[in-house]
């Protein structure tokens, strides 16, 4: 028996597919490595793990809370979120706005919700995909930005809430931390 015969020309083709796939892989776990994934029940976010090396953690059965003297980050599944009130206020909020924020079909919500200056809008955004929805609005406040991403799916929603010094978080960041919010079970619990 004899073995598959292939032309010089097969050749450099698979080697060059092979090139191309291993540097697919490695762009890809550099570009991961720079994050750290949360999870809060059956949702999760994910952090730059530039903000992570500078912030206490505290987490809690559906939701974490991270701070430092630069940085405030709150991440929940808005549904199941029993969280302290004193992480509310340093991310600007309370136990009413965080249920009005669960049930928002729009960017402009948001704004109207949190009461946001249009001068103070840096970016906005919706991603209505067919099995769930992304919003975000990245703004200005009291000298610093503050990005609010809200991943809602069947009824469902994860928010999170990120404080940081001006231009510390790219827009690129800002995109990566929406896209991969998300429920880790196909299966939402609705206890």
């Amino acid at each position: 028996m004899r073995g598959i015969k292939l032309s010089r020309v097969q050749m450099i083709f698979l080697l060059v597919m092979g090139l191309i796939f291993i540097i697919y892989i490695v762009i890809g776990s550099i570009n991961n490595a720079n994050y750290e994934v949360f999870k809060m029940g059956e949702a999760s976010i994910i952090l730059p793990k530039k903000v992570v090396n500078r912030i206490s953690i505290s987490e809690g059965e559906s939701y974490v809370f991270g701070h430092s003297e630069d940085y405030i980050v709150l991440g929940c599944d808005i549904g199941k979120s029993s969280i302290d009130n004193d992480y509310l206020e340093k991310v600007y909020l309370n136990d009413y706005v965080l249920q009005k924020l669960g049930k928002i079909k729009s960017v402009e919500e948001i704004i109207s919700i949190l009461d946001i200056p249009s001068d103070n809008i840096l970016d906005s955004g919706k991603t209505d995909k067919p099995s769930f929805e992304n919003y975000y609005v990245h703004y200005k406040k009291e000298g610093k930005e503050i990005a609010i991403l809200i991943y809602e799916k069947d009824n469902h929603g994860i928010l999170e809430i990120m404080i940081f010094p001006e231009g510390d978080i790219s827009k690129n960041e800002i995109i990566k931390m929406l896209g991969n919010m998300g429920y880790t079970s196909l299966e939402i619990n609705e206890e």
